[in-house]
């Protein structure tokens, strides 16, 4: 039995990406999926861990975390831009010189008795 939980939420967006899952990332291997608008939670052990979001060609930046027995590290992602830039925000995250596609950032830290 895992000590600790990552909770997914992912922000619902009015069209980019709306249709597309972003599979997430924990320590290089693909813990599941999460469409728009869903959260999810995931047992993880306590210690340090490396989140990712990816897309089919793209994704989000890494974000390196340390989560305690009986934490909830919380974290958000959502589409890093606006549909009308779409087609300049492929290209540029093709090329490594735009920002990442996707946006994860950490929401805050919780006890898991406080959930």
């Amino acid at each position: 039995m895992s000590d600790a939980i990552v909770r997914m939420t992912r922000v619902s967006a009015p069209v980019r990406d709306r249709l597309r899952s972003y599979r997430i990332e924990l320590d290089g291997t693909v813990i599941g999926k999460i469409r728009s608008g869903e959260s999810t939670d995931f047992s993880v052990e306590p210690g340090h861990h490396r989140l990712r979001m990816k897309g089919d060609w793209t994704g989000s930046q890494t974000l390196s975390f340390e989560i305690k027995r009986g934490a909830v590290a919380h974290f958000e992602c959502q589409p890093n831009g606006h549909s009308l830039t779409a087609l300049i925000d492929t290209f540029k995250s093709l090329l490594k010189h735009g920002d990442p596609w996707i946006d994860l950032r950490e929401v805050t830290g919780e006890d898991i008795e406080g959930t």
